[in-house]
C-alpha cells in the first residue's frame, strides 16, 4: 500500500513540478536543437578548482546519432564553459544529449547537456510492469490499466489545456474526474465498494480542495518556489503558476485518497458479511482505519520530506541567513511544502470517517 501511495506521489510531484534538467541550460530560444550523440573522443581533460569546488573539465568530440545527421561530428569545448554545479564525468561510448543554439553573432555553438537515461528508465518500468502483474494478475492489469489512462489525460488534456492558458478551474475538475472514473472502476470494477469509494472520494477531495485554496491563499503562496517555475512563467507568461501549485496538491490528494478509501469501503464491506453486531462493525473500522491514518500520514511526510531533500540540507548546514525556526518556515519554499504536507494530511484524516460511515450506512444497514 505504501509503495503504491509513493509511486502515485512521486509521479504526479514529478508531473507537476518537474524537476528538469535541461532548465539549468537556459533553453529559450525556438531555434535550438536538442539531438541524441555519442561520444566518440575526449579531446582534452583539466582539473580546474574555483572558489575552493574541485571538477574535471573536457572537451569531447561527439558524433549525431539522428537519423537526418547520423554521423557528423561536433565538438563541445567544456574547458572553456566552466560548470561548477553539474559535474558529469564522461568517457568514450557514452550515449548523450546535446544542445545546438545560436550565440548572438548568428555562429552555431553545441554543447552536452546530460545522459541518455531512457533505456534504464524504460527497463525499470519493464520491472514494474513485471512484478506488478505476477503478484497482482488480475487486478495488476486492472491497475496498470487504469495507471495507462490517468498518464494519458494528463499528459494529453490537462497539460494542453493549461498551455493554451485555459482557465485552470475548469480542465482541472475534468480531468479529477475523469481520473476518478478510471482509477476506481478499471481498478475495482463496477460494484458498491466503486460507487461508495466515489462518492467518498468525491467529498473528501472537496473538502480538502477548500482547505487547499484557502491556505494557499492566505498563506500568501505565488507558486514560484523553483527555477522551474520562474523558467515556466517566463515561456509561458498567461499560464497561472499559483493554480498550477493548487492542482499539485489536489492531484497528490486524490492520489493518496484514492487508495486509503478503497481499502477502508472494503474494510467494512467484509466486516459487515461477517457479523450482525453493527457496534462491533463501526468499532472495528474505526480501530483499522486509525492504524491506515498513522501509516499514511507518516507516507505521506516523508514523501514530501524526500522532494525537498535537498533544500531542508542546504538550510541545516546554516547556508542560508534563515538563522530561527520561525525565519526559516516563513520561507516560500518551506512554506510551501508544509502546507502541501498539511493538507494531505488533513485529507486523510477526514477521508477515513467519511468512507467509514457511507459504507457502514450501505452494507451494515442492509
Amino acid at each position: 500500500m505504501k509503495l503504491k501511495i509513493i509511486f502515485k506521489f512521486i509521479f504526479f510531484s514529478f508531473l507537476v513540478f518537474p524537476n528538469n534538467s535541461f532548465a539549468t541550460e537556459d533553453i529559450n530560444s525556438l531555434n535550438d536543437r536538442i539531438f541524441k550523440a555519442q561520444i566518440i573522443n575526449i579531446t582534452e581533460e583539466e582539473k580546474i578548482i574555483d572558489n575552493n569546488i574541485k571538477t574535471i573539465q573536457q572537451n569531447i568530440e561527439f558524433k549525431s546519432l539522428e537519423k537526418n545527421n547520423q554521423n557528423k561530428i561536433y565538438n563541445f569545448y567544456g574547458i572553456d564553459n566552466f560548470d561548477p554545479v553539474k559535474k558529469n564525468i564522461y568517457k568514450k561510448g557514452d550515449k548523450i544529449l546535446a544542445l545546438e543554439t545560436n550565440n548572438h553573432l548568428g555562429e552555431k555553438t553545441y554543447y552536452i547537456i546530460d545522459y541518455i537515461r531512457s533505456k534504464n528508465i524504460l527497463f525499470l518500468i519493464g520491472i514494474f510492469i513485471f512484478i506488478l502483474i505476477l503478484f497482482g494478475k488480475n487486478q495488476g492489469l486492472r491497475s496498470l490499466l487504469s495507471l495507462s489512462v490517468t498518464f494519458g489525460i494528463i499528459f494529453f488534456y490537462f497539460l494542453p489545456q493549461i498551455n493554451n492558458h485555459s482557465n485552470i478551474l475548469f480542465p482541472l475538475l475534468t480531468s479529477v474526474f475523469l481520473i476518478l472514473i478510471a482509477i476506481i472502476y478499471l481498478s475495482e470494477g463496477f460494484n458498491p465498494v466503486s460507487h461508495i469509494s466515489f462518492l467518498s472520494i468525491v467529498v473528501s477531495l472537496s473538502i480538502t480542495s477548500i482547505f487547499a485554496y484557502f491556505f494557499v491563499e492566505i498563506g500568501n503562496l505565488s507558486g514560484f518556489f523553483s527555477e522551474e517555475t520562474l523558467s515556466l512563467a517566463t515561456l509561458n507568461p498567461g499560464l497561472n503558476i499559483k493554480g498550477l501549485l493548487l492542482a499539485g496538491i489536489i492531484f497528490g490528494s486524490l492520489g493518496i485518497l484514492d487508495d486509503i478509501i478503497i481499502s477502508q469501503v472494503a474494510l467494512v464491506k467484509n466486516l459487515s458479511e461477517k457479523t450482525n453486531d453493527k457496534k462491533n462493525i463501526l468499532k472495528e473500522a474505526f480501530k483499522i482505519g486509525k492504524i491506515h491514518i498513522r501509516s499514511m500520514i507518516n507516507t505521506l511526510f516523508l514523501a514530501y520530506t524526500s522532494v525537498s531533500l535537498p533544500l531542508l540540507v542546504f538550510i541545516s548546514a546554516d547556508q542560508t541567513a534563515f538563522s530561527s525556526f520561525e525565519q526559516i518556515i516563513n520561507n516560500e519554499d518551506i512554506a510551501t511544502e508544509i502546507i502541501r504536507s498539511l493538507i494531505g494530511g488533513i485529507g486523510i484524516l477526514i477521508s477515513v470517517p467519511i468512507a467509514t460511515f457511507f459504507s457502514y450506512f450501505y452494507f451494515a444497514k442492509k
